[in-house]
């Protein structure tokens, strides 16, 4: 059996995770009957379960590398920002919803951004 990718959630110093708040949110709105919700969180858990086994064999239909060190996860029209750290353990940075076919730099700054604070907070591994 080959060794499955790890993914972690970035927090900030507040204990803070873009990507948690936005699956409880998605879980919470599922629970009430939203339909968009719940195949959102299903895309989602599907994308991040093949990248858990296959990284990034998984193809370009589940993850694309979008600068040297950042990559996105793509469920359906979301777009969930990562980066590579220790070998094979991932970590999530930020999400948002895909409105364009480029991904905007301003996401990709902020994927950047909050990689290099965790780099800092956590040392190099």
């Amino acid at each position: 059996m080959p060794q499955m990718y790890e993914l972690e959630f970035y927090e900030d110093d507040n204990g803070y995770s873009e990507v948690k708040a936005w699956i409880d949110e998605l879980e919470s709105r599922s629970r009430r009957g939203e339909k968009d919700s719940r195949i959102q969180l299903k895309q989602l858990y599907y994308v991040m379960e093949r990248f858990q086994q296959d990284g990034m064999y998984a193809g370009e239909s589940f993850v694309k590398r979008i600068t040297k060190d950042i990559y996105e996860l793509r469920p359906g029209d979301n777009r969930v920002m990562l980066f590579g750290w220790q070998g094979k353990r991932f970590v999530l940075l930020s999400c948002f919803r895909k409105k364009s076919r480029k991904t905007p730099p301003t996401e990709i700054e902020k994927a950047e951004r909050l990689m290099k604070d965790w780099i800092q907070r956590k040392g190099k591994g």
